[in-house]
């Protein structure tokens, strides 16, 4: 990892396998992003006392070893965070002139009037695009390579938190970009939701992702990405043509230390409630009860990647199907994407 001054220790405190926010930080390394967070597992000791399995994180931020982008150049990092119950500390929030979407600022902190000004600006334009519903305009102002990237890791995870924030975007050079990826820990089935728990349905297609949706040129190369990029899915949990599955790359070099994580700490991933009879239940505020197993909780999660991946191939393959008659394949949309940029 490169050198910085700022790290993220993630307990990954409601995820039962502590190992959902990696899986996917990885994976995302593999697909269309600027940056993606590195990260390791580590054991955690304070005063001789073992406090855990922790996730040593990059943080999301404008630094040459990560995001390399800069504020005196004009570029944001924002996060998507629909919900007016979220608010943070110091946190600056504003509004996309056009289609209303809430964000809140991360680079620039604490951005000055004449910043939010200019990312208003850039943003009506982008906006604007996007309402076009063709592409030939909308290419001038998004990344399709990450926007599509982004969302169809959203979409696969059936995340809980889309609206709610960690959903991050840039803006660089006037091209909206999807990324960097952000907690997932009570994704992938991990979740009190019930609609979100399932394996089945599509819930992503929210803010930019549904305007875009209703240009079908969009929809056909969304469709075509996701069958390029279905074996990184499918490999999360299963052995394929990419090798090993990741879920065991994982477990075969620091099982040791997951599993310390629950016999040995005094951490939990939800609260423990003594009821009259003294046995111990489990009140978790976000998740579902997990396995009372360490290895149920993995073998869950391994069959909801699965069924997860399954589902979405079939459906892709139906949608595909009703717009075969678009003209575009998405080797043709980017590249018609590169040619404007190149040009511009």
């Amino acid at each position: 990892m490169g050198k910085a001054k700022k790290w993220v220790l993630l307990s990954n405190p409601f995820d039962p396998t502590l190992i959902r926010n990696k899986l996917i930080y990885d994976l995302s390394k593999q697909l269309s992003f600027v940056f993606s967070p590195e990260s390791y597992f580590i054991d955690v000791w304070l005063n001789d006392t073992f406090m855990g399995n922790y996730q040593i994180t990059e943080k999301i931020e404008f630094q040459k070893n990560r995001i390399p982008y800069s504020t005196d150049d004009g570029d944001f990092l924002f996060e998507m965070v629909e919900s007016e119950k979220r608010t943070k500390g110091n946190t600056v929030y504003t509004r996309t002139p056009i289609d209303s979407i809430r964000v809140a600022f991360a680079e620039p902190e604490e951005p000055s009037s004449k910043q939010i000004e200019d990312f208003s600006k850039k943003m009506k334009r982008i906006e604007e695009a996007i309402a076009t519903k063709d592409f030939r305009q909308y290419a001038k102002y998004v990344d399709l390579r990450s926007i599509i990237d982004y969302y169809w890791i959203e979409e696969f995870v059936n995340d809980p938190d889309l609206h709610t924030g960690s959903v991050f975007f840039t803006i660089h050079d006037n091209i909206l970009r999807g990324g960097p990826v952000w907690d997932f820990d009570l994704a992938l089935g991990n979740t009190k939701s019930a609609q979100k728990t399932l394996t089945t349905g599509f819930h992503a297609q929210k803010a930019w992702w549904q305007e875009l949706f209703k240009d079908s040129v969009f929809q056909k190369i969304t469709f075509e990405r996701y069958q390029q990029i279905a074996p990184y899915f499918d490999n999360l949990a299963n052995d394929n043509e990419l090798g090993n599955n990741k879920i065991d790359s994982l477990l075969d070099f620091f099982k040791e230390s997951f599993y310390r994580n629950f016999s040995d700490s005094t951490w939990a991933y939800c609260d423990s409630i003594n009821s009259n009879d003294n046995a111990r239940e489990l009140n978790c505020p976000y998740n579902q009860i997990p396995y009372p197993t360490f290895d149920e909780n993995i073998q869950f999660l391994r069959n909801w990647i699965t069924e997860r991946n399954s589902y979405i191939k079939e459906k892709v393959h139906q949608k595909l199907n009703s717009l075969k008659e678009i003209p575009y394949t998405l080797e043709q949309v980017l590249a018609i994407q590169d040619s404007i940029l190149d040009n511009d």
